[in-house]
């Protein structure tokens, strides 16, 4: 539970959720800064889209066969309700003690932003009990890839799968690009994101994220992806997203 004693909640998908099958977990999280919605939105659908396409879209239906896919939709509900829970109005970034929740987890290089808080310590004991292969943690407020580490630049320290991650992280930003309106995740400095990914620390270095925690200390390929320039979009924005 959160701060204020909010469920953090995970939706578990597989064709059989009441068993553990040998194939690999993914895990996607989303809104741990709590006025950055639109993955909080956007994964909800996702959730939807998985489950609707089961047994109908041959893609959907080998994907759900073959890995085993847990959901985060909000890992902040204090930021994003902070008012009451009707309204996401006054949403903020930090949860309900004043702490970044992407600066608050245990780091290699410096010690973690305040003391751990409910919703950090929750995630690292969930994630101590299910070994995921791989992750996304969800943010907006720039249209960008970005892959391990956030605590060292590229030049200082790369991690293993540093050719791996440039790889996968140009499929998925030239893919979204190809089926998006023209400009999404195409930031306006190219030659500082590479067309729309990054190496987390050669954007700007940070201590205590989500991303290399799980890198680090649980050997899971997690990246952070940014969806969207706009922390809270209009509704009427969220369907093209």
């Amino acid at each position: 539970q959160s701060v204020m004693g909010r469920d953090i909640m995970f939706l578990k998908i597989s064709p059989q959720p009441g068993s553990r099958r040998p194939v690999p977990r993914f895990m996607y999280t989303s809104t741990m800064h709590g006025d950055e919605t639109v993955g909080f939105i956007l994964t909800l659908r996702l959730i939807d889209h998985f489950l609707n396409g089961y047994g109908s879209d041959s893609d959907i239906t080998w994907l759900l066969d073959n890995t085993e896919i847990w959901i985060c939709p909000n890992e902040n509900p204090d930021g994003t309700y902070r008012n009451d829970n009707s309204s996401i109005s006054g949403a903020t970034r930090a949860n309900a003690n004043g702490y970044d929740l992407n600066r608050n987890y245990p780091n290699p290089v410096s010690s973690a932003t305040g003391p751990l808080q409910p919703e950090t310590i929750a995630m690292i004991s969930f994630t101590d009990t299910l070994s995921f292969t791989a992750s996304a943690n969800i943010h907006s407020g720039i249209e960008l890839v970005n892959y391990p580490f956030d605590s060292w630049r590229s030049t200082v320290r790369k991690h293993a799968d540093h050719v791996w991650w440039q790889f996968v992280s140009r499929e998925y930003a030239d893919t979204a690009r190809h089926y998006s309106p023209a400009n999404y995740m195409n930031p306006t400095s190219w030659s500082s994101f590479d067309r729309g990914i990054t190496h987390g620390g050669d954007w700007y270095v940070v201590y205590g994220s989500r991303q290399d925690y799980m890198n680090y200390y649980r050997y899971c390929r997690e990246m952070t992806l940014e969806l969207s320039n706009v922390k809270m979009l209009s509704p009427s924005q969220l369907p093209a997203h």
